[in-house]
C-alpha cells in the first residue's frame, strides 16, 4: 500500500504548479517608509525579498527601491533594529510599482507589547493540567498574525494576552516552516514555538499569510502559513545584548546575538544565545529555567548557489500550574491558586514539571538558476524529548490537595449532608491547601512489605514498597524532514510552482519512574483493574512479559509504545484572479485531497 502511494506521489511531483496571471519582464519596486508613531521618515531600515535574495535600505527620506524584480507575487520583509518585524505581499505586474507610504512601528511600543506577548504567553504558556503539551493554551497570535491588517494587529498585540484566537482556529490549523522545513508535528499538527523560544533576534525574518491566502512557500493551513528565514546570510550585521524584565512566567531574560552579515568571501555566520529564568513566576510554584542557542553559517558559492547550515534548540524546565475547582479558589480568595506545589525541607517543590529539549539541525541549498527560476531544497533532522512529570499512587488516598473529597461541598451536597465533616474539610484545606510532600514520604517509609515474586507469591525478604511515586510522561521524537520548492516564471502569463515535502517521524511514548519518594521500589501493576476485574493472576499486569516487575528510578512502566508516521504532499495552486488551491496529502494512515476555490 505504502509503495503504491509513494509511486503515485512521485508521479504527481511534476504536475504540482501554480499559475498566476502576470505581465512580462522585470520591474522597479519602490516606496517610502514612515515612522507610525512620529509620522517622520524611517531611515536606514532594512528590507528584503527573501525568495529573490534582494536587499535594500531606506534613505534619509525613507525612500527605498528594488530593481530587476520579476513579475509575480512576492513577499516584502521589513526587519531591522528599532522597528517591529513585518511582511507585506506585493503584486508586481508593470514596469514600475509604487507601494506608496508604508507605516513601520517603532520598538518603543512593539517591544513593550512583544515582551508581554511573545516571551511569556505566546511561546511558553502551556500549563493546563489536562494538556501536557500545551496545545490549548499556547497563544501565538502575536507572532503569527502581526501585519498590515488593523484587525490582525489588534488581535495580535491587544487581545492576544487574553488567549484570543483569530476566527477561533487552533494553532494546529497553521503551518510553520523554517527555511522550507515544516515544523508542525505529524501526529498532532501542532507547532511548538517554545522549541525556538528566546531566539527573537534571529527569528525576526518571517513571511506570513492569513487564512486561505496563497503562500509562495507552502500550501499552508486554513489559518495560514508562517515562513521563517533563519539563515545566516539573511541576518543583518549586528552585535546585540538584551536584558528584559517580566512578571509572568519568567522574571529575567538575557540575550546575546552576533551576526557577521555577508562577508566579501561569500561567508556569513550568526550566533545567538539566551537564558530565561525565574525562581518563581507570577503564579506560586512556577519556577522557570530555560536556555536557548542558535548557530548558523551560510556560503554563497557564486551568484547561483548558496548553502545554509542551521542548528537551534531551547532546553527548558519549568514548574506548571493547574486549573482548580472554583470552590477552592473561592475558599482561598485566590484565582491564581496552584495545587501542584508544596513545601519540602522549606523549599517549594512542584509535582508537575515540564522538561523539553528537541534540537533541530537543518541544511538547505538555494539555487537561483536565473532571475525567473529559484529552487530551494531543505533536509532537516529533529530529535529529543518532551517530558511532563505527574504523581502516581497505588492503593492509597488521592494526594491532590484540591481533590473533590477534600473540599466542603463533598459533604454538604451528599444525600445525607454532614456539616461537621464539611467544616473539618474547610478547616483542613484552609490551613494547608498545598501538596503535602512530607506525608507522601512518610507513607512510603512506613509501608514495609514482603517483596512479591513474578508468580505472585511473596518472598521472605521485605522492602519499602512506594505507595506514591513521581513519574514522567515522555514523548521521544526522531523526525526527518525533506522539502523542495521550485518557482519559475514560465512566460508572460504563467508562473510555475512545483515541489514536494516528506516527513518521517518516530515517536516513542512511555512513562518513566522519576522519584520513588523515599521507597525502595514501585510495582508495575494496574490499580484500576484491581478495583473492577478479578479472577486471573495476570489481569492487573501492565507488562505480561515481566509480571510484578519491581520498578526502580529510570524504568519504563504503565505504557511504552512506538508510533510511526509518514506524510508527503505535492501542491497545485493558481494564484490568479480565480484562485484555486489543491494539495494531496499522503500519510502512512491514508490519503486526503484538499481543494478550495
Amino acid at each position: 500500500m505504502y509503495s503504491k502511494l509513494r509511486v503515485f506521489l512521485l508521479l504527481l511531483m511534476g504536475f504540482s504548479m501554480s499559475a498566476a496571471a502576470q505581465e512580462k519582464g522585470t520591474a522597479l519596486v519602490k516606496g517610502k517608509l514612515q515612522n507610525e508613531a512620529s509620522g517622520q521618515p524611517a531611515n536606514d531600515v532594512q528590507l528584503t525579498i527573501p525568495f529573490l535574495k534582494l536587499l535594500a535600505s531606506s534613505d534619509g527620506e525613507g525612500n527605498f527601491s528594488f530593481s530587476q524584480v520579476p513579475y509575480g507575487t512576492h513577499t516584502l520583509v521589513i526587519n531591522t533594529s528599532g522597528y517591529r518585524a513585518d511582511s507585506i505581499r506585493i503584486m508586481v505586474g508593470k514596469e514600475v510599482v509604487d507601494l506608496g507610504v508604508i507605516d513601520v512601528t517603532p520598538n518603543e511600543s512593539a517591544i513593550s507589547m512583544q515582551s508581554i506577548q511573545i516571551p511569556t504567553i505566546a511561546l511558553e504558556n502551556n500549563d493546563v493540567n489536562s494538556d501536557d503539551e500545551g496545545s490549548s493554551t499556547q497563544s501565538v497570535s502575536g507572532l503569527l498574525t502581526a501585519g498590515r491588517d488593523p484587525f490582525l494587529n489588534a488581535a495580535a498585540f491587544v487581545f492576544g494576552s487574553y488567549w484570543f484566537k483569530t476566527r477561533g482556529y487552533e494553532r494546529n490549523q497553521q503551518q510553520i516552516q523554517i527555511n522550507g522545513a515544516p515544523m508542525n508535528d505529524v501526529e498532532t499538527n501542532d507547532a511548538f514555538w517554545g522549541q525556538w523560544g528566546g531566539l527573537n533576534d534571529v527569528f525576526r525574518g518571517r513571511s506570513s499569510t492569513y487564512g486561505l491566502q496563497p503562500s509562495e512557500y507552502a500550501f499552508g493551513g486554513i489559518n495560514g502559513n508562517v515562513y521563517f528565514d533563519a539563515s545566516a546570510a539573511n541576518q543583518r550585521k549586528q552585535t546585540r545584548v538584551t536584558y528584559s524584565l517580566s512578571n509572568r512566567q519568567y522574571r529575567n531574560r538575557l540575550m546575546v546575538t552576533h551576526s557577521s552579515g555577508m562577508l566579501k568571501d561569500g561567508w556569513a555566520y550568526s550566533l545567538s544565545a539566551s537564558k530565561r529564568w525565574a525562581k518563581e513566576g507570577y503564579i506560586e510554584g512556577t519556577f522557570y529555567d530555560s536556555y536557548s542557542y542558535y548557530a548558523a553559517v551560510s556560503k554563497r558559492i557564486n551568484a547561483k548557489h548558496e548553502l545554509n547550515l542551521i542548528t537551534f534548540g531551547a532546553p527548558t524546565r519549568r514548574g506548571k500550574n493547574a486549573p482548580s475547582y472554583g470552590e477552592a479558589n473561592e475558599i482561598l480568595g485566590n484565582n491564581f491558586y496552584n495545587p501542584n506545589w508544596g513545601y519540602q525541607n522549606g523549599e517549594k517543590r512542584n509535582s508537575r514539571v515540564a522538561d523539553v529539549f528537541q534540537p533541530v539541525f537543518l541544511l538547505s541549498h538555494e539555487l537561483t538558476a536565473s532571475p525567473k527560476t529559484h529552487l530551494t531544497t531543505t533536509l532537516a533532522y529533529q530529535f529529543g524529548k518532551n517530558a511532563n512529570s505527574t504523581l502516581d499512587w497505588y492503593n492509597a488516598p488521592d494526594p491532590r490537595p484540591d481533590y473533590y473529597k477534600n473540599l466542603p461541598s463533598y459533604y454538604i451536597f451528599d444525600e445525607q449532608p454532614n456539616l461537621g465533616a464539611a467544616q473539618a474539610n474547610f478547616n483542613s484545606f484552609t490551613s494547608d491547601p498545598q501538596l503535602n510532600w512530607d506525608a507522601l514520604y512518610q507513607a512510603n517509609y512506613m509501608n514495609m512489605r514482603p517483596i512479591p515474586n513474578p508468580d505472585g507469591s511473596l518472598s521472605a525478604d521485605s522492602a519499602r514498597r512506594s505507595l506514591y511515586v513521581l513519574g514522567n510522561d515522555v514523548d521521544d521524537v526522531k523526525k526527518w524532514i525533506f522539502n523542495t520548492n521550485l518557482q519559475h516564471v514560465l512566460n508572460d502569463h504563467i508562473t510555475l510552482y512545483t515541489g514536494v515535502s516528506f516527513i518521517n517521524q518516530k515517536t516513542e511514548s512511555y512513562r518513566e519512574l522519576l522519584d520513588l519518594l523515599g521507597g525502595d521500589y514501585f510495582l508495575n501493576v494496574n490499580s484500576f483493574t484491581e478495583r473492577n476485574i478479578a479472577g486471573t493472576t495476570t489481569f492487573n499486569q501492565n507488562d505480561l512479559d515481566n509480571a510484578n516487575k519491581l520498578l526502580k528510578v529510570g524504568d519504563k512502566y504503565y505504557y511504552d509504545y512506538n508510533a510511526y508516521f509518514q506524510k508527503a504532499w505535492p501542491i497545485l495552486q493558481n494564484d490568479g484572479s480565480n484562485v484555486l488551491y489543491t494539495a494531496l496529502f499522503i500519510n502512512s494512515w491514508g490519503t486526503v485531497l484538499f481543494a478550495q476555490k
